[in-house]
């Protein structure tokens, strides 16, 4: 490659050889814009003893969760161990919860299956994947055995407690629209979808069972790729003080009809689908309506402002 100089705008000397351009920015061919070789700032001439460090914008590089995949954890699946409530042992608790929340046709035969899974935590777990096409609004969506989440979400909620409250609840949602896949797919082959949110209820009842209003708790492991290229980790936390409990009171109170939630993406292999997305509230949503059987099964007073 040739350098091409202009001295005194008449002589021109070429210099031949190859040479490397480093930029601590973006690197514009074909500028109009001219260099000179006097004072330029930031523009320092002669090479390098070593290149510049690249620096890239923070990325996710895996998010996994596992909420609501076994018992031998702290936040522990609603019913499934009754032996501080019944003397003896008995799944009736947890089949009759499954199926006030996933749908009366959920088959009891069905319910012991997901039941076994958990206890022996034998249960297969979802792909956590992320989709850099979601928009602001959308938090995340689930199909056919992947969970998909919005990655600037999972990066605020590194920091801000109120995008960790929000990532959770994204992320509980979604496993119940999973868990409800498993019911009607696999344990059994009734396929359809229950008229109610099952992920909004399996929040509630989630939260109601693990008092998650009443302390701090992490939930999801995260791996970052940071502006160096170096990896760290974190796991988000939803603190007891913020957002404070009625604010998360009214979060699990609003939710917008389902026919509103629902869009089209287009998967990696170009294949479009509809999927039922969690939508991040906030002005101009639209046809809210209070889910009292939520509130009530997380354990809320429904009449709040």
């Amino acid at each position: 490659m040739s350098r091409v100089r202009l001295v005194g705008g008449t002589i021109t000397k070429t210099t031949g050889g190859d040479y490397n351009i480093y930029s601590d920015g973006n690197i514009v061919y074909n500028s109009i814009t001219s260099v000179t070789l006097t004072s330029d700032v930031g523009i320092i001439y002669g090479e390098p003893k070593d290149a510049p460090p690249l620096k890239t914008k923070e990325k996710i590089v895996s998010i996994s969760s596992e909420l609501y995949m076994h018992n031998n954890q702290d936040l522990k699946v609603p019913y499934l161990d009754v032996s501080n409530i019944l003397t003896f042992k008995s799944s009736k608790p947890f089949i009759a919860g499954i199926r006030l929340i996933f749908g009366r046709d959920i088959k009891h035969t069905a319910a012991k299956k997901l039941m076994k899974d958990l206890m022996n935590d034998t249960l297969i777990r979802p792909k956590f994947e992320i989709d850099e096409t979601l928009s602001i609004s959308q938090g995340g969506y689930y199909y056919n055995g992947v969970i998909s989440l919005n990655p600037k979400l999972i990066l605020d909620s590194e920091k801000d407690p109120d995008k960790a409250w929000l990532l959770f609840r994204v992320l509980m949602e979604e496993i119940g629209h999973y868990i409800d896949d498993l019911l009607r797919n696999k344990y059994d082959n009734i396929g359809g979808d229950d008229p109610k949110d099952e992920g909004v209820l399996l929040t509630a009842d989630f939260i109601k069972f693990n008092q998650l209003l009443l302390k701090d708790f992490e939930f999801a492991k995260v791996k970052i790729q940071s502006v160096d290229g170096s990896i760290r980790e974190f796991s988000p936390k939803v603190l007891f003080a913020k957002p404070n409990i009625e604010e998360k009171a009214k979060d699990l109170l609003f939710v917008a009809s389902k026919e509103d939630d629902h869009g089209i993406v287009t998967l990696k292999s170009g294949k479009k689908i509809e999927v039922e997305f969690f939508k991040i509230r906030g002005a101009g949503a639209i046809h809210e309506s209070i889910t009292k059987r939520a509130a009530t099964a997380a354990g809320i007073n429904t009449i709040l402002d």
